[in-house]
């Protein structure tokens, strides 16, 4: 999955919500863009036979939703990881895009670690092409216990991710090198990367 407007380094959750819990549209659509996050996509993409890619418009909640992403072995999301550090609110989130018109807490551009715990996935391995993916959901939590912990509950049975500020064109690189050893070795995909 990946988004067509953004990146901002360390952007922060609560900076990106509105009233009522919902993303400020504004504010994520005012995110820099991340072009190489649609060329990471694609070309991770041909190392598979069956694949669906959302990109730019499609890579929102909804349609992430009602796509067939439980019965997906292999989930990609390549975009921007936005993280609430505060102690009055602990959640993390994926940037995606927000749909135009109306907009709901449950598709507003920020896929939220606890929505991502309710998706119901079939044993999939996750990668996050993002920055900090692997922080946990507030300042001295346990490491992991952010998205990772969020695609574990929903039922992926590995998730690669990071643990520190990502360059676009530098991640794009080392996904698809990594995808392309483990497909080409028969190797996990988690192999790839070492």
């Amino acid at each position: 999955v990946k988004t067509n407007m953004f990146n901002k380094t360390n952007t922060k959750f609560k900076e990106l919500i509105g009233t009522r819990g919902v993303a400020d549209r504004k504010k994520i659509l005012q995110l820099a863009s991340l072009p190489e996050t649609e060329e990471e996509l694609i070309a991770i993409s041909k190392f598979f036979k069956k694949r669906a890619l959302f990109t730019k418009d499609l890579a929102n909640e909804a349609e992430i939703r009602n796509s067939f992403i439980e019965d997906a072995s292999i989930i990609v999301f390549a975009t921007h990881a936005v993280e609430n550090m505060t102690s009055d609110s602990y959640e993390v989130g994926l940037v995606l895009t927000p749909p135009n018109e109306t907009y709901n807490q449950f598709d507003d551009g920020l896929l939220t670690r606890e929505e991502i715990s309710l998706l119901k996935l079939n044993n999939p391995v996750v990668t996050l092409s993002a920055c900090n993916t692997s922080r946990g959901l507030y300042s001295g939590a346990e490491t992991f216990s952010g998205l990772p912990t969020g695609f574990f509950e929903a039922g992926a049975s590995s998730v690669i991710s990071s643990m520190w500020d990502l360059e676009s064109s530098s991640a794009k690189e080392m996904s698809v090198l990594a995808f392309e050893i483990a497909t080409k070795n028969n190797i996990p995909i988690s192999n790839g990367y070492n």
